[in-house]
């Protein structure tokens, strides 16, 4: 529970612009956990589901997978592009 809200708040105050270095920074260290998590769960291939989205949306462990490595890249272009507002 506590990881999910971590991540609202951080969704948030990037969406509000606040603290963005620091957020774009969390954001990226959230994603390469659960990025490495992901990816030891399709190592183990002991998993039908991962669970991440609930039964909204399910993936499948190499889906996930996929989809951590497409946000990681994105927040890392985020992170290599940002300027700091004057």
């Amino acid at each position: 529970m506590a990881v999910c809200g971590i991540e609202i708040v951080l969704g948030m105050m990037l969406a509000c612009r606040l603290q963005t270095f620091f957020v774009l920074w969390s954001l990226v260290g959230v994603m390469v956990f659960f990025t490495l998590l992901a990816g030891y769960t399709v190592y183990q291939d002991k998993m039908d589901s991962c669970g991440c989205l609930s039964e909204a949306i399910p993936l499948t462990p190499v889906q996930s997978l996929i989809k951590n490595i497409v946000l990681l890249l994105l927040l890392t272009w985020l992170l290599c592009t940002y300027q700091p507002a004057v």
